[in-house]
């Protein structure tokens, strides 16, 4: 017995119980192929062939990849008054918040894939500003589904890593796309201003995780915090890693490299916020992964999900 995931209209919600027969390994997508490589059913059968990287379908769609497009959204990107860390089950959903209330900014917009549906919230409510930004750390689905829910996130301006796409990935893609609103992030580029600063993580070429996006931000009370989607924190700019008040656990608390947890700042009143949807099927958080952030002073170890000793779910809140 199989559980089979579809992707619907509304993202890979769906699952079935299927009877599997027979099968054969593939190649892993991101390591060189011995042989031919597997073609997803999903692109194959779609009704105009999906563009397999961000680079392909940049040749088939207007798409901003000059500095000169980019900057100058930055540039109209005021400190936030809160940062939120929404509780979405096993995904990761990050918003930067103004004084009115309404989300102005996001980085990720992550809701959990069939496997994990369980684990969402049964209502997430978002109060959405009239001009949307979002900032994507990488292409994996459970930080870039909720576009299929709130509609409306179509109409951000995208600020995306060139990486590699899956089939519910490219479709996204090209509704951004097709929009006008979907920016790439030039290599090797970084921008830096006193409130915000967003950096290329430097992993191995076609780990998504580890060459995605970050984000430094100092929120307008003048404490800053540090945001990444599921990159070790190993592959972050050292000037990135410099001592901060609040963190987002780097990959819902997943096993890591514990020797570059960045340090909470000396006298810090803020606190590590881990997104992740109890019992997940990944196991996430790994309890190493909670000691070692601990011995970097995150003793405040706030998850999204219900934890004895903490509380009920929640968003988690940076001021």
């Amino acid at each position: 017995m199989t559980w089979q995931a579809q992707l619907g209209p509304l993202g890979y919600y769906a699952q079935t119980r299927v009877v599997t027969v027979g099968g054969s390994p593939l190649v892993d997508p991101l390591s060189p192929p011995s042989g031919p490589s597997p073609k997803s059913l999903g692109a194959a059968s779609a009704k105009e062939p999906l563009p397999t990287s961000i680079a392909e379908l940049s040749n088939r769609f207007t798409v901003g990849r000059k500095w000169s497009d980019i900057e100058p959204i930055f540039k109209s990107i005021a400190a936030p008054t809160e940062i939120v860390v929404r509780d979405v089950g096993q995904a990761s959903f990050v918003s930067f918040v103004d004084k009115e209330g309404r989300s102005y900014l996001h980085f990720d917009t992550g809701l959990p894939v069939s496997w994990n549906g369980y684990t969402a919230p049964k209502k997430l409510d978002v109060d959405l500003a009239k001009d949307q930004i979002v900032i994507l750390s990488h292409w994996d689905w459970d930080h870039l589904h909720a576009p299929c829910t709130i509609k409306s996130l179509y109409d951000a301006k995208w600020i995306v890593p060139s990486q590699r796409l899956g089939p519910g990935a490219a479709r996204i893609a090209i509704a951004i796309a097709k929009r006008g609103n979907l920016f790439v992030w030039p290599s090797g580029a970084c921008f830096t201003s006193p409130d915000l600063s967003i950096v290329e993580c430097s992993g191995k070429s076609g780990n998504a995780n580890n060459t995605g996006l970050a984000l430094r931000v100092k929120l307008s009370a003048g404490r800053e915090a540090l945001l990444t989607g599921d990159a070790d924190y190993s592959n972050l700019p050292a000037p990135v890693r410099a001592p901060v008040d609040y963190l987002l656990v780097s990959h819902h608390g997943a096993a890591m490299s514990s020797g570059s947890i960045p340090i909470a700042r000396a006298g810090n009143v803020g606190f590590a916020a881990v997104s992740f949807g109890a019992g997940n099927t990944y196991r996430h958080p790994n309890p190493t992964t909670e000691t070692a952030h601990f011995k970097s002073g995150w003793g405040d170890w706030r998850p999204t999900a219900r934890s004895p000793g903490i509380g009920p779910r929640g968003d988690r809140k940076f001021v």
